[in-house]
């Protein structure tokens, strides 16, 4: 059928302005310059060009070009585009087709298209494509694509999520090569060279780089495994999987995280760590050791209390410090940092052996 291989173009004038369409729930609005359409029987292919812009319930999009594939039955009768009435001349068509299409674009007015999205199986934008969602989030990439009337988008190539919350004051931003966005529950996927920062005032800047991350901009979540590296200010963190409650100012790191203060220069090994952002206190757990080796120092325990802030490590459950070749141990073993010293506190039964020529000022200390 002949209707099934025509192209339909719009003439290059610039259309008039055209007012807002009020939109439904279900809707979903284009308006661009140029239109092309390539009718079919099952599903009718349409080509979006300079200057488009879709709006639908929960997102606005602008891009360089937008395609979609519309159900055949459903689109001539939800939406504002007639199609014009074919010639009968075939035979022209054939000889000067260009002509022919010409002829027939000038029947057709501005492209402003509007569509269930039921009847849309996909949305394809491709060029400065920028999604703004409507609860903040905006959406920066070369090319996406949407196989559910446009409530989920797949990004590819290098692509960035941003969210600034007015509320909080949270900025968010994400970059990754792969990212699948869900705008209506503020959901994200990323994969692939990610790149993340996450500010909240007056504290510290999280900044991440992993291979996966999972992110909820509605609740200020996320999860982030593969290839993890971490900094939470002077704090630098790897691990297998962190997990982040930003509403609580929480973050947790699994599979044997490894901590470096780079202000000091003290690691932090455990089996798990909790990191509290605002107090910079982290609770760890599971075989950890704390060690300082510009000191010759070291800490270990079943479980430590370390508040970085101040410099205060709580060791609990078999605790032993070392200094240089001296050892201790006791029930609880509080060590505190000030500027070169150390100050070694122990609480219950203690044990211990001492070298008196590597402790300062040994020859000042009482004997008896």
């Amino acid at each position: 059928m002949l209707l099934a291989a025509c192209l339909l173009a719009l003439a290059a004038t610039p259309p008039p302005e055209t007012p807002e369409i009020e939109l439904s729930t279900r809707n979903l609005t284009l308006t661009g310059d140029r239109l092309e359409i390539t009718p079919g029987e099952e599903t009718t292919y349409l080509r979006f060009s300079d200057g488009v812009t879709v709006r639908g319930e929960s997102f606005s999009l602008t891009a360089e070009t937008v395609e979609l594939d519309v159900i055949t039955s459903d689109a001539w009768q939800e939406s504002e585009i007639k199609l014009p009435q074919m010639p009968t001349d075939t035979e022209r068509i054939s000889r000067d087709p260009g002509q022919a299409i010409a002829e027939m674009a000038r029947e057709l007015e501005l492209p402003r298209a509007r569509f269930s999205e039921n009847s849309v199986r996909r949305v394809g934008a491709a060029g400065d494509v920028r999604i703004e969602s409507t609860n903040g989030i905006v959406l920066a990439t070369a090319e996406l694509v949407s196989t559910d009337g446009g409530r989920s988008w797949a990004a590819t190539g290098r692509s960035t999520v941003s969210h600034n919350d007015p509320v909080t004051g949270e900025v968010s931003h994400l970059s990754a090569d792969r990212l699948l966005l869900d705008s209506l529950t503020s959901r994200a996927l990323a994969r692939g060279n990610i790149e993340a920062e996450f500010q909240q005032a007056d504290l510290p800047l999280v900044s991440v780089k992993a291979e996966r991350c999972e992110l909820n901009l509605a609740e200020r979540t996320l999860t982030v495994t593969d290839g993890l590296q971490a900094s939470i200010g002077e704090i630098k963190l790897c691990c297998g999987q962190l997990s982040a409650d930003l509403s609580k100012q929480m973050l947790t790191a699994f599979d044997s995280p490894h901590i470096e203060d780079s202000a000091t220069g003290m690691t932090l090994d455990a089996g798990l760590v909790e990191f509290q952002l605002e107090t910079q206190l982290a609770s760890a757990m599971d075989n950890v050791w704390i060690n300082d080796p510009v000191r010759e120092f070291s800490l270990s325990a079943e479980t430590i209390t370390a508040d970085l802030r101040n410099q205060v490590y709580r060791a609990q459950g078999e605790p032993r410090a070392t200094y240089q070749s001296s050892f201790y141990t006791g029930q609880v073993i509080t060590v505190t940092r000030d500027g070169e010293k150390i100050l070694i506190e122990i609480e219950g039964p203690q044990h211990g052996r001492i070298n008196l020529d590597e402790l300062p000022d040994a020859e000042e200390l009482p004997l008896d």
